[in-house]
């Protein structure tokens, strides 16, 4: 009985969606840089509904989720209020860029090299894609990789409600 509680939990910590809003502007804690080291304001991203992605290319569920976000991201590329990063904080930049361009992934990448936002936003398994809210404020939180899923979708769903009037 135990074990299968365990694996219970287990699921639930990582492959659970999950809806929060906190008070604080999280936009704050989102440090970043491009690949060639440049630092992202925060400046740049306040009013913007904003979405997270954190992945790495030694995750198989990372990978096998990139289609989708390349679609999500398609999709939302031309909104002025809507942002999209993927967030790679364990692969040297270039080799990390390689990665997605072999895979035709052509989304904003950015690295989180000291693991600031990481460990912010509580990363402890990949993927995770964090949305924050107009107002800076974690809004949806998505763990894991479920095959059935239609990460597109659910996405689509959190950001239309977040930019709703």
């Amino acid at each position: 009985m135990f074990k299968r509680f365990g694996h219970y939990w287990w699921g639930v910590l990582f492959f659970s969606v999950t809806s929060c809003a906190l008070p604080a502007n999280e936009l704050a804690y989102v440090r970043l840089t491009t690949a060639d080291g440049v630092s992202l304001p925060p400046d740049t991203l306040r009013g913007k509904v904003v979405v997270l992605d954190f992945w790495a290319s030694w995750c198989s569920p990372c990978v096998r989720i990139m289609p989708q976000l390349q679609r999500f991201y398609e999709r939302y590329q031309g909104h002025p209020k809507v942002v999209f990063m993927a967030i790679n904080n364990s692969e040297i930049p270039e080799e990390a860029l390689a990665f997605l361009q072999k895979l035709n992934i052509r989304y904003p990448t950015y690295f989180d090299n000291e693991r600031h936002t990481s460990a912010h936003f509580r990363v402890v398994g990949l993927p995770t894609t964090v949305i924050l809210s107009t107002k800076g404020e974690i809004a949806f939180i998505h763990r894991g990789f479920n095959p059935n899923d239609d990460v597109v979708a659910l996405l689509t769903r959190e950001v239309e409600a977040l930019l709703a009037p």
